[in-house]
């Protein structure tokens, strides 16, 4: 049977089923294959919450969102506190996300730069058209990514970046003006 005839939305699992070895045995269901991803995530954010002192104020829910976000503007897995506040800081001060990896969500293809129209796409997924996190996770996270999502942000005004695709290094930046400068 086709993954994809049954189960409707796929992307309801998104973010979910983590990445890692699983075993699937011969006669096994993909009901039994989503509930051992499912019992997996649980373990997973069980342990997260067990390494933490302090949390954010962020539900579970838009933490499990954040830490996709974190793990797909990450490539290298690096700087993924730092990514966190940012994102925290626009949370609390109700600014729009502008997360390209989530407009690249919603659009269903990656690209480089994203385009004046790319922006304009009418999803709850495009965090450059609505506001807030997104409905649900757009990628797998890592335990690390998720550790970042849940603390609470770096004493930080931090509230811009960009990945220099040149150097392979992420900047972070409190003043737009400066940001803008550099990013162009």
């Amino acid at each position: 049977t086709n993954y994809h005839e049954d189960v409707k939305d796929y992307r309801s699992f998104e973010g979910v089923i983590l990445p890692g070895k699983y075993q699937v045995y011969e006669g096994d269901t993909l009901e039994k294959f989503l509930e051992d991803c499912l019992n997996d995530f649980e373990k997973t954010v069980k342990e997260a919450s067990s390494q933490l002192s302090k949390k954010n104020d962020l539900s579970i829910s838009q933490q499990i969102v954040l830490a996709s976000i974190i793990q797909a503007e990450c490539l290298k897995g690096e700087y993924l506190n730092e990514t966190s506040t940012v994102f925290q800081n626009r949370i609390i001060d109700g600014s729009k996300l502008q997360s390209c990896v989530t407009t690249e969500y919603a659009l269903e293809y990656q690209r480089p730069f994203l385009t004046a129209d790319d922006v304009k796409i009418e999803s709850q997924y495009n965090t450059y058209y609505s506001g807030g996190l997104p409905p649900g996770p757009i990628c797998s996270f890592s335990l690390d990514c998720l550790k970042a999502a849940r603390n609470p942000k770096m004493d930080s005004d931090i509230y811009y970046f960009y990945y220099d695709y040149l150097d392979g290094e992420m900047h972070f930046y409190s003043d737009y003006t400066l940001f803008s400068k550099d990013a162009n």
